[in-house]
């Protein structure tokens, strides 16, 4: 009775696709109470709707039941359609299984060139401020060195200016403190001397 009320629900909505489901229950279920006619009349409108609407699993199921209530001449076409079918869908799943797997090896191979990349970037980066550092290290030593040579520069002038005014002063000290002597010496001598 509910399988009833379903069939008329979905029939009244005209929800196609699930009406090939709702055969296929019919099928099995009047396959169960030994009332092939019937489960072959519902295997067979399954199997059309599923052929119509590019239902697969479900027209494979209409098939294995197709196979079973038919007779055994139109059972073995149904069973090797339903082989032919199953093996066609396993092809299939394998195809999309590999294309998921070399997506999946794809992507990876790619998220492992990125993170070389980045290792390679950072590296690279690493680099150049160690190359920054190192040039500015560079430049501030110069810079220090400069300066000290300057500096040493300034106080050897120094110095050397110092020992020529000191050589200058003793010299004329030494000038002067001999004119003097002979000032006084002749001074001495002869006082009333004009020179």
């Amino acid at each position: 009775i509910l399988m009833n009320q379903s069939f008329a629900i979905r029939d009244s909505l005209k929800y196609i696709e699930d009406l090939a489901t709702s055969h296929i229950h019919f099928a099995e279920y009047y396959k169960r109470k030994g009332q092939k006619s019937l489960s072959l009349k519902h295997a067979l409108e399954a199997k059309e709707i599923c052929h119509n609407e590019n239902k697969t699993e479900e027209l494979l199921q209409a098939y294995q039941l197709l196979s079973e209530v038919s007779e055994p001449k139109t059972g073995l076409e149904y069973a090797q359609k339903y082989i032919a079918l199953n093996d066609s869908l396993i092809k299939e799943e394998r195809l999309y299984r590999d294309k998921f797997a070399r997506i999946r090896f794809e992507t990876d191979q790619k998220e492992q060139q990125i993170i070389k990349v980045q290792n390679q970037n950072t590296v690279y980066l690493l680099g150049m401020l160690l190359l920054l550092s190192l040039i500015g290290f560079a430049l501030f030593f110069f810079r220090q060195r400069t300066k000290y040579l300057a500096q040493q520069n300034k106080i050897v002038q120094t110095r050397a200016a110092y020992e020529t005014e000191t050589r200058i002063s003793k010299r004329l000290h030494d000038e002067l403190g001999n004119d003097i002597f002979q000032v006084m010496l002749q001074y001495q001598n002869n006082p009333h001397d004009p020179e």
